[in-house]
């Protein structure tokens, strides 16, 4: 196991991953979502934090699209952007296709690399049929 699931604050989201669940965090008092994993919540700094399963639907807040290689194991170009989770929180992620449009309604589909953790990445769900 790596030093990164052994963080007792990101080891449910890690968890939840290796199980392809994408999860994130709610404030009990405040009722505030977040992610990515703190130990307190980010608007009134309580440590009453619930887990919480995503959906796995949102909106495509902002999108860029990648042409420098930062690794030999991701292409490129290749498009980033930040979903709007449908339960509030936003996260930032590989989405497809490249010239996806910011507002594009997203689902999650995960990316499974041979070796770490899954990726959470979005597609544009398919806006129906033109004849």
């Amino acid at each position: 196991m790596t030093a990164l699931f052994d963080d007792p604050v990101t080891a449910p989201f890690w968890d939840a991953a290796q199980e392809q669940r994408l999860i994130f965090q709610r404030c009990a008092h405040c009722r505030s979502a977040q992610l990515y994993p703190r130990a307190l919540c980010r608007r009134c700094h309580r440590r009453d934090i619930e887990w919480e399963e995503a959906s796995g639907s949102g909106t495509l807040y902002s999108v860029t699209v990648v042409h420098v290689a930062v690794s030999d194991t991701i292409a490129t170009p290749h498009a980033v952007g930040i979903v709007e989770l449908e339960e509030g929180p936003r996260i930032l992620a590989p989405v497809t296709p490249i010239d996806v449009t910011i507002g594009s309604r997203m689902v999650l589909r995960w990316l499974l690399p041979p070796e770490g953790a899954p990726i959470a990445a979005f597609e544009q769900l398919e806006t129906g049929s033109h004849s």
